[in-house]
C-alpha cells in the first residue's frame, strides 16, 4: 500500500488511527517493560552513552507508561468524542438542511398546485419525486394539476388528501393511493398503468376516455364516479361503494365487481362491452336480461380457465376466439 494511500485512510477514520498508533506504541512499551531483564542483559548489558545508561532506560519506561495512559485517556478517549460530537453536529446539520429543502418543495407544490403550465407541471412532478426519494409518502395538496405529464412508481400513503387533482392527456404508471382521500380528481383521457387505490375516498372521480386496463379500486368510495368511455378490462371493483356511477361507453370485459355495492344495473348495462364480468349472482342475472348478448360462462360471469387476459398489454390474448 502507497504513503498516499495510508494518508488519505488516517485522514478518513483519523479515530482508527489514533487507536492503532496507541496500540503499536502499547505493544512496544509494554512488550520492552515485561521483558526488560532480557533485553538488557542481550541487547544493552553494559551500553553507557553519557546519561543514557541502564538506569535512565529503566526511569524512561516508566515515564512511557504514563505518557500511553495519557495519550489514551486524552488522545484516543477525548479526540473520539469530538470527533463524534463534529459528527453529530454535521448530522444535525444535514438534517435541517433537509427538512428545510422538503419544507420549501412541499411550500412550492403547494402555491403552484392549481397553475397549469406545461413546464409548471413538470417541475411539480420533479418535487414529487424528490420528496419520495427524500421519504415524505403523505401529501397534503389541492387543486394539484400535473395535465400532460408522466408519473410513475409513487406511493402516497395514509393521511394524503389530494382534492382536485388533475392528470389529463398523461400517464399514471404503478401509482399506489393507500387511504387517500381524493374526491373530484379528474383523469381524463390519460393512461393509468397498473394503478391502484385501496380504502380511498374518491367521490366523484373522473376516469372518462382514459386506458385504465387492470386498475384496482379495493375498498374505495366511488360515490358519483364517471367511467365513461374509459377501458377498464380486468379492473377490479371489490367491495366498494359504487352508486351513481357513470359507465356508459365503457369496456368491462372481466372486470371484478364482487361485493360492491349501490351497484346501479341499468347503468352498468349502458357499457360497451361487459364479457365475462364478475359480479354477485342478482346482479349478473339482471345483466343478462339486460345485455342478452354479453358472454358469459355462467355462474357469477366467470370466465372459461382456457381465457387469459394481460391487462398491461393494449390488447387481449386468448387461446381461441369465442
Amino acid at each position: 500500500m502507497s504513503i498516499k494511500k495510508i494518508l488519505q485512510l488516517s485522514q478518513k477514520h483519523p479515530i482508527i488511527t489514533m487507536v492503532l498508533i496507541g496500540g503499536i506504541t502499547a505493544i512496544f512499551i509494554v512488550g520492552i517493560t515485561a521483558y526488560w531483564p532480557a533485553v538488557s542483559t542481550i541487547i544493552m548489558p553494559n551500553t553507557v552513552l553519557g546519561l543514557y545508561n541502564r538506569d535512565f532506560w529503566e526511569n524512561f519506561l516508566v515515564e512511557a507508561h504514563g505518557f500511553l495512559l495519557d495519550f489514551i485517556m486524552f488522545g484516543v478517549l477525548v479526540f473520539s468524542l469530538d470527533r463524534l460530537r463534529i459528527s453529530r453536529e454535521v448530522n444535525e446539520k444535514q438534517e435541517r438542511r433537509k427538512r428545510e429543502e422538503i419544507e420549501r418543495m412541499e411550500e412550492e407544490l403547494s402555491d403552484y398546485a392549481a397553475l397549469d403550465m406545461p413546464e409548471v407541471n413538470l417541475r411539480k412532478v420533479g418535487n414529487i419525486k424528490r420528496l419520495v426519494r427524500s421519504g415524505v409518502s403523505e401529501f397534503n395538496v389541492s387543486d394539484l394539476r400535473i395535465n400532460g405529464c408522466q408519473i410513475k412508481d409513487i406511493e402516497f400513503s395514509q393521511g394524503s388528501r389530494l382534492i382536485g387533482m388533475q392528470l389529463q392527456d398523461g400517464v399514471m404508471n404503478a401509482l399506489k393511493f393507500n387511504q387517500v382521500c381524493m374526491k373530484s380528481s379528474f383523469f381524463n383521457n390519460s393512461n393509468l398503468k397498473a394503478c391502484s387505490w385501496v380504502d380511498c375516498d374518491i367521490r366523484k372521480i373522473v376516469i372518462r376516455d382514459c386506458k385504465a386496463k387492470g386498475a384496482s379500486f379495493i375498498n374505495c368510495n366511488l360515490t358519483g364516479a364517471d367511467f365513461r368511455n374509459a377501458d377498464l378490462t380486468g379492473a377490479t371493483f371489490t367491495d366498494s361503494e359504487m352508486k351513481n356511477i357513470k359507465f356508459k361507453g365503457a369496456r368491462l370485459n372481466r372486470a371484478d365487481l364482487r361485493g360492491a355495492s349501490g351497484l346501479d344495473v341499468n347503468s352498468l348495462s349502458e357499457a360497451s362491452s361487459l364479457d365475462y364480468i364478475l359480479v354477485d349472482g342478482e346482479i349478473l342475472e339482471k345483466l343478462k336480461a339486460l345485455k342478452p348478448n354479453m358472454k358469459t360462462s355462467g355462474q357469477r360471469g366467470i370466465e372459461p380457465q382456457h381465457q387469459q387476459i394481460d391487462c398491461t398489454a393494449d390488447t387481449i390474448l386468448a387461446s381461441d376466439n369465442t
